[in-house]
């Protein structure tokens, strides 16, 4: 009985140790003053995907001018293909849209939009053979041209011996000549110089659409639509310019422009084509269920 009360006298509340606990949050804010003010971590030479909005457009942006200058679509995909995006062709429409609201250069703009209908055109496979490789068998034998070539299989004992003879001095062996390796050509962009001529003019009724527009297709002379051709449309206090190829989904030549009804407008397509003037929303229906149509103009190149 004596020893259980000595030892219940003698034991005492245990306190955690609260040196621990200063230890533990002086060595958090020590850690997060280091990482954020003292030493920062810094990313660099990151992955194209990983970047900002805004340095993605800046690298969408330089890639497009590079492709203007040299005309390497192949070399444009592979940098493009970096930012892991499948909607490639659009998001370079956005970009050159949300450019010519900004009022940005119209170099960009054209080069966004080119390089965009560049994407959105349907790729033709060139099937290319190394050079050095028999495209037909020797003349004589009966296989078709590409089929592999079988060789008799000599037996062992069969096999002789021909010692190889070592070149004369008298008999030097030819020298090699350079081959010439043709670079491949990018196909020659339209005539942007060349005029443009209206060829079709026809109005366009549809009583679901909140806003008149004007619907320009621009074409070459073969008919082929023709992206990054800057179009001008004027009216009485105001002027916009704006590019062909923003919109592939619809066509690469394709543009519109947001009419005001009653209100008469002049357009040109191309710097040296002819200002239409004149041009206004028409109107459809009769009476009290008349309403502003759109406007649907085809320019084709002469």
């Amino acid at each position: 009985m004596i020893d259980e009360e000595y030892y219940e006298e003698e034991e005492a509340p245990r306190q955690p140790p609260l040196y621990l606990l200063t230890g533990l949050v002086i060595g958090l804010l020590l850690g997060l003053l280091i990482s954020l003010v003292i030493a920062p971590v810094q990313v660099v030479d990151t992955s194209p995907f990983l970047l900002k909005a805004a340095d993605q457009d800046t690298y969408r942006l330089l890639i497009a001018r590079a492709y203007q200058a040299g005309g390497n679509l192949e070399r444009a995909r592979a940098r493009l293909g970096l930012l892991r995006d499948s909607a490639m062709p659009q998001t370079l429409a956005d970009q050159a849209l949300r450019l010519q609201s900004a009022g940005g250069s119209e170099t960009d703009i054209r080069a966004l939009a080119e390089l965009a209908a560049a994407l959105s055109a349907p790729q033709s496979a060139v099937l290319t053979q190394p050079p050095g490789l028999p495209t037909s068998p020797p003349a004589g034998s009966g296989d078709l041209p590409g089929t592999p070539q079988t060789f008799p299989t000599l037996d062992l004992n069969q096999a002789v011996w021909t010692a190889t003879p070592l070149p004369t001095p008298t008999s030097p062996p030819p020298t090699p000549r350079p081959t010439f390796t043709p670079r491949v050509q990018p196909s020659p962009l339209p005539t942007l110089g060349a005029p443009f001529e209206l060829a079709e003019q026809s109005p366009l009724c549809e009583a679901n659409q909140p806003q008149p527009r004007l619907l320009i297709e621009v074409q070459d002379s073969s008919g082929k639509p023709v992206p990054g051709i800057a179009i001008t449309v004027a009216w009485d206090g105001g002027i916009e310019t704006f590019f062909t190829g923003l919109m592939p989904s619809i066509s690469l030549g394709y543009a519109d422009f947001d009419m005001q009804a009653g209100v008469v407008y002049s357009l040109r397509v191309g710097e040296l084509s002819e200002t239409i003037n004149g041009l206004q929303a028409p109107t459809c229906g009769e009476g009290n269920a008349a309403f502003p149509g759109s406007l649907r103009l085809l320019f084709r190149q002469r």
